[in-house]
């Protein structure tokens, strides 16, 4: 029999190991992933305010956009609103009896244009052509003022609400006359207007006008589609 000597001996216990901090870690990849860019707080605010100014910039362009696109708009409108608007307020025979001939009537066309808009309408040119339309709906060029071609008017400007007044004259045969007056035939007139606003940008009014008849009093009636304007 041994003797005691007085010491206790216990079975060791087992301890469980806690998880390092690079444990946890690799378990998170998630973690570690944003531990390994940001780490630590001042990197997350730079980040967060890098993002934060990348936003901040893209919503004052578009902001810019958007009133640099209304600023055109509303010049492009006022514009509109203030250029010069020229249409014809008439066209019409015009007969000078006293000066007939002999077997010759003595007329022309007069036609008045219009400012309707409210700034003056500049380098204003009027280009005036006359036809006879016969019976099968030909048309034949009809000279004026002893002119061969056009008859061209250049002109200064139009200021707002005032007007131009164009006579052409020619000779008529009487028998061309008598077969106007009883529509028979007709008589085309083909005005074309060219001028600039005062924003100097160029437009033009052109249309063709046919006669009804022979009298003065009747004006002449434009001819669907052959207007054209801007």
């Amino acid at each position: 029999m041994l003797p005691s000597t007085g010491t206790v001996i216990r079975p060791t216990e087992a301890h469980t190991a806690q998880p390092t901090q690079q444990a946890r870690t690799e378990h998170n990849p998630i973690k570690a992933a944003w531990e390994t860019v940001f780490p630590d707080s001042i990197s997350l605010f730079t980040a967060a305010l890098f993002l934060a100014t990348i936003a901040l910039w893209l919503s004052t362009r578009k902001l810019w956009l958007a009133g640099e696109k209304q600023l055109a708009h509303s010049e492009d409108t006022a514009r509109r609103q203030l250029r010069a608007y020229l249409d014809f307020d008439g066209v019409k025979w015009r007969r000078r009896p006293t000066h007939d001939e002999p077997g010759q009537v003595a007329t022309g066309i007069f036609s008045r244009i219009k400012n309707y808009g409210q700034t003056p309408a500049n380098d204003l040119v009027v280009e005036v052509r006359y036809f006879i339309q016969d019976t099968t709906g030909v048309l034949h060029a009809v000279t004026a003022d002893g002119t061969d071609g056009p008859v061209i008017y250049r002109l200064g400007s139009i200021a707002p609400s005032d007007h131009t007044d164009r006579n052409s004259n020619f000779p008529m045969p009487e028998i061309m006359w008598e077969a106007l007056a009883s529509n028979n035939i007709a008589f085309i007139s083909d005005i074309k207007v060219s001028y600039k606003d005062t924003f100097d940008k160029p437009h033009i009014l052109e249309c063709q006008f046919r006669s009804q008849g022979t009298s003065v009093r009747s004006p002449h009636t434009f001819i669907e589609g052959t207007r054209k304007s801007d």
